[in-house]
């Protein structure tokens, strides 16, 4: 069972929310780029947001993809799950080998990447991921 995860964006915090759900996990690192998002989830979505009370959530209000070049060495081999919860269509530029690289250095063997692509209708971002290959 996964320990430690490590979410990049889901401002609203409802992957954060059924993550911690899980009596397994001890920790965490959620990575988001807008805190006006996280707000606007407190706010209006409260019964979700309250991932964000949880003491095992460390939230990191930066841009993942420098975010993940800062940390990947340092944190190498340190989570079992990664879960990519951005929007998809603004982001495409998250998605570049060196991005994924640096979350695989992170990724414990036998850990697990997820991220949300929305629809397989979304032709244009799953033909980037294809071509990181």
């Amino acid at each position: 069972p996964a320990e430690r995860v490590l979410v990049v964006g889901g401002g609203d915090g409802g992957i954060s929310l059924r993550v911690l759900m899980h009596p397994s996990v001890r920790e965490l690192v959620q990575v988001e780029l807008d805190e006006e998002v996280v707000k606007a989830s407190k706010q209006h979505f409260p019964f979700i947001a309250k991932a964000y009370d949880d003491p095992r959530l460390q939230l990191h209000i930066v841009d993942a993809v420098a975010w993940v070049r800062q940390e990947a060495e340092r944190q190498a081999d340190s989570f079992d799950a990664c879960i990519i919860d951005s929007t998809d269509e603004p982001l495409i530029s998250l998605w570049s080998k060196e991005f994924y690289a640096g979350l695989r250095r992170m990724i414990r063997p036998g850990g697990v990447l997820m991220q949300n692509i929305q629809t397989i209708d979304v032709p244009k971002q799953l033909d980037h991921l294809l071509r990181l290959q």
